[in-house]
Protein backbone atom coordinates (compact mmCIF):
# COMPACT_ATOMS: atom_id res chain seq x y z
CA UNK A 1 0.00 0.00 0.00
CA UNK A 2 2.91 2.20 0.62
CA UNK A 3 4.08 2.00 -2.78
CA UNK A 4 0.54 2.92 -3.71
CA UNK A 5 0.34 6.14 -2.05
CA UNK A 6 4.13 6.91 -2.49
CA UNK A 7 2.50 7.08 -6.33
CA UNK A 8 4.65 3.62 -7.94
CA UNK A 9 2.60 3.26 -11.33
CA UNK A 10 3.84 -0.28 -11.41
CA UNK A 11 2.32 -1.06 -7.81
CA UNK A 12 -0.84 0.55 -8.56
CA UNK A 13 -1.12 -1.47 -11.58
CA UNK A 14 -0.09 -4.61 -9.30
CA UNK A 15 -2.85 -3.71 -6.60
CA UNK A 16 -5.31 -2.79 -9.83
CA UNK A 17 -4.61 -6.08 -11.46
CA UNK A 18 -5.26 -8.08 -8.15
CA UNK A 19 -8.33 -5.87 -7.04
CA UNK A 20 -9.93 -6.66 -10.30
CA UNK A 21 -9.74 -10.66 -10.44
CA UNK A 22 -11.25 -10.03 -6.45
CA UNK A 23 -14.13 -7.72 -7.73
CA UNK A 24 -15.06 -10.28 -10.92
CA UNK A 25 -15.66 -13.26 -8.35
CA UNK A 26 -17.01 -10.52 -6.09
CA UNK A 27 -19.96 -9.45 -9.15
CA UNK A 28 -21.34 -12.66 -8.74
CA UNK A 29 -23.05 -11.68 -5.20
CA UNK A 30 -24.32 -8.95 -7.45
CA UNK A 31 -26.47 -10.30 -10.13
CA UNK A 32 -27.90 -7.68 -12.36
CA UNK A 33 -31.23 -8.06 -13.79
CA UNK A 34 -31.35 -8.74 -17.39
CA UNK A 35 -32.78 -5.54 -18.67
CA UNK A 36 -29.96 -3.98 -16.99
CA UNK A 37 -27.53 -7.10 -18.43
CA UNK A 38 -28.46 -6.14 -21.75
CA UNK A 39 -26.66 -2.58 -21.48
CA UNK A 40 -24.32 -3.34 -18.38
CA UNK A 41 -22.06 -6.50 -18.31
CA UNK A 42 -20.72 -7.28 -14.91
CA UNK A 43 -17.30 -6.63 -16.16
CA UNK A 44 -18.23 -3.42 -16.98
CA UNK A 45 -19.48 -2.84 -13.80
CA UNK A 46 -16.25 -3.97 -12.62
CA UNK A 47 -14.39 -1.93 -14.80
CA UNK A 48 -15.87 0.85 -13.85
CA UNK A 49 -15.19 0.46 -10.16
CA UNK A 50 -11.81 -0.07 -10.81
CA UNK A 51 -12.11 3.26 -12.77
CA UNK A 52 -13.48 5.06 -9.62
CA UNK A 53 -11.19 3.54 -7.06
CA UNK A 54 -8.11 4.90 -8.70
CA UNK A 55 -9.08 7.81 -9.13
CA UNK A 56 -10.63 7.95 -4.88
CA UNK A 57 -7.55 6.21 -3.92
CA UNK A 58 -6.74 9.03 -2.04
CA UNK A 59 -9.96 8.58 -0.02
CA UNK A 60 -9.07 5.26 0.98
CA UNK A 61 -7.95 5.30 4.77
CA UNK A 62 -7.11 1.71 5.80
CA UNK A 63 -3.38 0.59 5.97
CA UNK A 64 -3.63 -3.23 4.38
CA UNK A 65 -5.04 -4.93 1.66
CA UNK A 66 -7.65 -6.37 3.96
CA UNK A 67 -9.16 -3.39 4.15
CA UNK A 68 -8.22 -1.87 0.63
CA UNK A 69 -10.56 -5.46 -1.16
CA UNK A 70 -13.19 -4.86 1.52
CA UNK A 71 -13.50 -1.00 0.43
CA UNK A 72 -12.94 -1.73 -2.75
CA UNK A 73 -16.22 -4.32 -2.52
CA UNK A 74 -18.47 -1.86 -0.72
CA UNK A 75 -17.60 0.74 -4.18
CA UNK A 76 -18.49 -2.11 -6.45
CA UNK A 77 -21.83 -2.99 -4.45
CA UNK A 78 -22.67 1.03 -4.36
CA UNK A 79 -22.10 1.24 -8.23
CA UNK A 80 -24.45 -1.94 -8.47
CA UNK A 81 -27.33 -0.24 -6.59
CA UNK A 82 -26.40 2.73 -8.36
CA UNK A 83 -26.89 0.61 -11.88
CA UNK A 84 -30.21 -0.93 -11.04
CA UNK A 85 -31.71 2.66 -9.96
CA UNK A 86 -30.37 4.49 -12.86
CA UNK A 87 -31.87 1.60 -15.43
CA UNK A 88 -34.39 1.71 -13.38
CA UNK A 89 -35.42 5.32 -13.27
CA UNK A 90 -35.06 5.41 -16.89
CA UNK A 91 -37.49 2.45 -17.26
CA UNK A 92 -39.89 4.51 -15.55
CA UNK A 93 -39.64 7.49 -17.47
CA UNK A 94 -39.76 5.38 -21.05
CA UNK A 95 -41.82 7.57 -22.77
CA UNK A 96 -43.64 3.96 -25.05
CA UNK A 97 -44.64 3.45 -20.76
CA UNK A 98 -46.65 6.65 -20.62
CA UNK A 99 -50.78 6.34 -20.10
CA UNK A 100 -53.41 8.62 -20.32
CA UNK A 101 -54.66 9.55 -16.97
CA UNK A 102 -58.37 8.77 -17.97
CA UNK A 103 -56.99 4.80 -18.47
CA UNK A 104 -56.86 4.45 -14.68
CA UNK A 105 -53.44 4.52 -14.00
CA UNK A 106 -54.23 6.07 -10.37
CA UNK A 107 -56.71 3.42 -9.57
CA UNK A 108 -53.93 0.52 -10.75
CA UNK A 109 -50.65 2.23 -8.81
CA UNK A 110 -52.39 4.51 -6.63
CA UNK A 111 -51.14 8.48 -5.84
CA UNK A 112 -47.90 10.19 -7.00
CA UNK A 113 -47.13 9.82 -3.86
CA UNK A 114 -47.60 6.27 -2.95
CA UNK A 115 -45.28 5.72 -6.32
CA UNK A 116 -42.64 7.46 -4.81
CA UNK A 117 -43.13 6.22 -1.42
CA UNK A 118 -43.17 2.84 -3.09
CA UNK A 119 -39.56 3.62 -4.73
CA UNK A 120 -38.16 4.50 -2.03
CA UNK A 121 -39.31 1.12 0.05
CA UNK A 122 -37.77 -0.52 -2.79
CA UNK A 123 -34.43 1.31 -2.57
CA UNK A 124 -34.42 0.42 1.01
CA UNK A 125 -35.03 -3.33 0.24
CA UNK A 126 -32.46 -3.08 -1.84
CA UNK A 127 -29.87 -1.74 0.65
CA UNK A 128 -31.20 -4.22 3.58
CA UNK A 129 -30.69 -7.23 0.93
CA UNK A 130 -26.83 -6.19 0.01
CA UNK A 131 -26.61 -5.35 3.87
CA UNK A 132 -26.89 -9.07 4.76
CA UNK A 133 -24.11 -11.46 5.06
CA UNK A 134 -23.65 -14.03 1.46
CA UNK A 135 -25.08 -16.98 2.69
CA UNK A 136 -28.68 -15.07 3.74
CA UNK A 137 -28.09 -12.45 0.68
CA UNK A 138 -27.05 -15.61 -1.50
CA UNK A 139 -30.72 -17.38 -0.01
CA UNK A 140 -32.93 -14.34 -0.37
CA UNK A 141 -31.78 -13.60 -3.95
CA UNK A 142 -31.91 -17.49 -5.15
CA UNK A 143 -35.55 -18.12 -3.84
CA UNK A 144 -37.05 -14.55 -3.74
CA UNK A 145 -35.48 -12.69 -6.95
CA UNK A 146 -34.63 -15.88 -9.29
CA UNK A 147 -37.75 -17.86 -7.93
CA UNK A 148 -35.86 -21.07 -7.35
CA UNK A 149 -37.60 -23.96 -5.64
CA UNK A 150 -36.58 -25.27 -2.03
CA UNK A 151 -34.73 -27.76 -4.19
CA UNK A 152 -32.81 -25.69 -6.40
CA UNK A 153 -31.94 -23.37 -3.66
CA UNK A 154 -30.67 -26.33 -1.64
CA UNK A 155 -28.47 -27.99 -4.46
CA UNK A 156 -27.01 -24.67 -5.34
CA UNK A 157 -26.14 -23.63 -1.39
CA UNK A 158 -24.93 -27.87 -0.98
CA UNK A 159 -27.93 -28.08 1.83
CA UNK A 160 -31.00 -30.03 2.16
CA UNK A 161 -34.13 -28.58 0.91
CA UNK A 162 -34.90 -28.51 4.59
CA UNK A 163 -32.02 -26.75 5.54
CA UNK A 164 -32.42 -24.18 2.71
CA UNK A 165 -35.69 -23.37 3.68
CA UNK A 166 -34.30 -22.45 7.68
CA UNK A 167 -31.60 -20.67 6.25
CA UNK A 168 -34.30 -18.40 4.20
CA UNK A 169 -36.34 -17.80 7.65
CA UNK A 170 -33.79 -16.36 9.46
CA UNK A 171 -32.15 -14.74 6.32
CA UNK A 172 -35.85 -12.98 5.94
CA UNK A 173 -35.50 -12.09 10.11
CA UNK A 174 -32.57 -10.54 9.70
CA UNK A 175 -33.76 -8.35 7.03
CA UNK A 176 -36.68 -7.45 9.26
CA UNK A 177 -34.48 -6.50 11.57
CA UNK A 178 -32.37 -4.20 9.17
CA UNK A 179 -35.14 -2.86 7.62
CA UNK A 180 -36.52 -1.88 11.11
CA UNK A 181 -33.46 -0.11 12.27
CA UNK A 182 -33.43 1.87 8.62
CA UNK A 183 -37.13 3.12 9.50
CA UNK A 184 -35.99 3.90 12.99
CA UNK A 185 -33.43 6.02 11.61
CA UNK A 186 -35.05 7.44 9.30
CA UNK A 187 -38.38 7.96 10.52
Amino acid sequence: MQDVRSGDPAALDELLALTGHYLNEASARYPLPANIRSKLSDSDLVQNTLLEIAQDLAKFRGTNQAAFLDWAQRTLRNNFVDARRKFHDAERRDVRREVELESGLFHREGSPSRIVKRAERDEQLEQAIAALPDRARKVIELRNIKGMSWEAVGDRLDVSADAARKLWTRAVKRLQEILAVQESSFG
